[in-house]
C-alpha cells in the first residue's frame, strides 16, 4: 500500500520547507503541483527548497489566470488521478495534519471498516448511510486505541 501527499503551490513558498519536514517521514512519495500565471512562476525556488529531498515530484501547470481555484481544483485532480489504486493526502502547503496513529494503520482500518459493510440489495442511499456509520466506528475505535 503506497500512500501519496499532493499540494499545489504558487504564488508563495514560505511554508514549503516546514511543509516537507512535517510529511517526510508519514508518506511514500510528495507531489507538488506548481501553479503559473502571467509569466509568474516559482518553479525554480521550488525546485531548490525540494533539493535534498528524497520521493518528490514536481509539476508545473499553466500559465492560468491569476488565482483561479477552478483551476487548482483540476491540478489536485491531475496529480490524483495519474495513481488512482493509491491512497492520497491533500494538504495546502499551509496545513500541517496530525494524525493519532500511522497512516498506514489509518488506512487499514478504514478499509476493514468499509468490508464489512454488506452491499447486497441496498440502495445508494442505505450504502451511503452504511458507511458513514462505519466511519463513526472507525472514529470510535481510533478514539480508544490512542
Amino acid at each position: 500500500m503506497k500512500i501519496n501527499l499532493v499540494t499545489v503551490t504558487g504564488s508563495r513558498t514560505d511554508t514549503l520547507k516546514h511543509w516537507l519536514e512535517h510529511y517526510k517521514g508519514l508518506v511514500d512519495e510528495i507531489w507538488i503541483g506548481v501553479y503559473e500565471w502571467d509569466g509568474v512562476t516559482t518553479y525554480d525556488e521550488i525546485k531548490k527548497i525540494c533539493k535534498g529531498y528524497k520521493g518528490i515530484n514536481i509539476f508545473r501547470f499553466g500559465p492560468f489566470p491569476k488565482y483561479d481555484w477552478n483551476k487548482v481544483t483540476e491540478i489536485y485532480n491531475t496529480i490524483t488521478n495519474s495513481k488512482p489504486n493509491e491512497w492520497w493526502v491533500v494538504a495546502d502547503d499551509d496545513e500541517f495534519h496530525k494524525y493519532s496513529l500511522e497512516l498506514n494503520k489509518i488506512v487499514l482500518l478504514f478499509c476493514k471498516a468499509i468490508s464489512a459493510i454488506s452491499f447486497r440489495g441496498k440502495s445508494l442511499s442505505c450504502l451511503l448511510i452504511s458507511i458513514l456509520i462505519s466511519l463513526i466506528t472507525l472514529s470510535e475505535l481510533l478514539n480508544k486505541m490512542t
